[in-house]
């Protein structure tokens, strides 16, 4: 579980100077961003080879058990593509912000500037179902790069490139027909980009 929060929060994508275009979520037990990740990250095969998503990470109870789950979706779609359980048995879940301000750690994270510095922390519950004890707990810190703003039209136009090649049609006009097949596929297409692009044959 923690592998797979450290490969998400390293692929973190946010802009600077426009905290609004992608809006990330930081909680004490849940938190919510957009990042690019790699092939080994979960969801390759149902994302289609897409790898710009909206991650979310939080923990649900069932039956008087905690789960750590992650949902994934694409950008500007609130509906998740995937939920996926990535830790059972989670006794302790928790993030952590370290402030420059006050040079220590913080529970809480309301700057609209993305944090560069996040400490994750988790224990699994003993076998028996007992609680967790001291030893059980592990943690993992990552630095986050402060330069992760994206280059958007370079972004949209990978995206685009992507789609193309599932459809088959690295080059040349989209049609309609291929834009029905991209909703019928689930694929994200870039907000940016006009569907009224797509020609009538």
């Amino acid at each position: 579980a923690l592998a797979i929060l450290q490969n998400a929060l390293k692929g973190i994508v946010f802009d600077a100077k426009n905290p609004r275009r992608f809006p990330a979520l930081w909680g004490t037990e849940k938190i919510s961003f957009v990042s690019r990740v790699t092939k080994q990250f979960p969801g390759e095969k149902e994302f289609k080879g897409q790898n710009f998503r909206r991650l979310t990470f939080s923990v649900s109870e069932k039956g008087g058990k905690n789960s750590l789950i992650l949902e994934q979706s694409h950008v500007g779609v609130k509906e998740p593509v995937l939920r996926s359980v990535i830790a059972k048995g989670v006794d302790v879940f928790g993030v952590s912000y370290w402030s420059p301000i006050i040079g220590d750690w913080i529970n809480t994270w309301n700057d609209p500037i993305t944090p560069l510095r996040v400490k994750i922390y988790i224990a699994l519950k003993q076998p028996d179902g007992a609680p967790a004890l001291e030893k059980d707990l592990r943690s993992r810190e990552i630095y986050i790069n402060k330069n992760a703003v994206p280059n958007w039209s370079v972004t949209e136009q990978a995206i685009e490139q992507s789609i193309r090649k599932i459809l088959g049609k690295p080059n040349g006009v989209l049609t309609k027909k291929d834009c029905e097949e991209i909703k019928t596929l689930g694929l994200f297409w870039p907000p940016n980009i006009p569907k009224n692009n797509f020609s009538d044959d």
